[in-house]
């Protein structure tokens, strides 16, 4: 019941995946603004994050060149007055292939996409469960990462729980702000000496009867800035590796 949900909200923001009709409303892109139907935040609370991977539409996008394709994600997180009062609830996200992958197997560097869903070397539903909770993603340079989902093209939605990811849902408010995890420049450290380049994606809130709110950036990680650039520009919608998003 809740993956359908969740996939009727996805065929709402006519996103062109997979088991989707067609579009009821305009594809949500850069240029959408919120308009007068779109319930405030703080009355009727919006209850899903959505999350667009967009960095197969980057000039720089290589398949060939990684294993983990599109936006790599290790954990959203909501923030209330400067605090982290939760994050991905555990057993709610749900993983929405596109109607075309970005990258292939066979296109993937070792012909495996091993974080993506395809992979032929972690079960699909491991991968999703990585996103819920707490981040603890791991970049290993010579064996196996842990701890994220490459979404290849695809999205990802989820509700958001306590502060360890357990139930019960929480609404996202007015005012607060949503920082989404995606492995970056700032997940390499003396003892994890692989490194992802920071990546691309929209995020949206939902309210569970298809309205939605695309997010505007307020920061990025600064170890991130010759891609992402120091500070997002006030008409921006995407996000870029690890970024602060807030909530009107």
């Amino acid at each position: 019941m809740r993956a359908t949900l969740m996939i009727a909200l996805a065929c709402a923001l006519g996103l062109g995946l997979a088991g989707c009709k067609a579009a009821q409303v305009s594809e949500t892109d850069a240029s959408r603004t919120k308009d007068s139907s779109t319930p405030d935040p703080g009355a009727s609370g919006y209850t899903f994050v959505f999350i667009r991977d967009v960095e197969s539409q980057q000039f720089s996008f290589s398949c060939s060149a990684t294993n983990a394709p599109g936006t790599d994600i290790d954990a959203v997180a909501l923030i209330r007055k400067g605090q982290t009062v939760g994050y991905v609830m555990k057993g709610s996200a749900v993983f929405l292939e596109p109607a075309s992958v970005a990258c292939t197997p066979a296109d993937c560097s070792g012909q495996d996409c091993t974080y993506a869903s395809s992979s032929s070397t972690i079960p699909e539903a491991d991968l999703i469960s990585r996103t819920e909770g707490p981040p603890d993603a791991v970049v290993r340079g010579s064996t196996n990462d842990t701890g994220y989902l490459s979404l290849n093209g695809g999205s990802l939605q989820a509700q958001i729980g306590d502060g360890s990811g357990n139930p019960p849902a929480q609404a996202i408010l007015s005012g607060d702000q949503i920082k989404v995890y995606e492995v970056d420049q700032s997940y390499k450290t003396a003892s994890n000496t692989g490194e992802r380049t920071p990546e691309h994606y929209q995020l949206v809130i939902q309210t569970s009867d298809n309205q939605n709110l695309p997010l505007h950036p307020v920061q990025f990680d600064p170890l991130n800035s010759a891609t992402c650039g120091k500070t997002p520009s006030p008409d921006d919608y995407l996000g870029c590796g690890t970024t602060v998003f807030a909530v009107p």
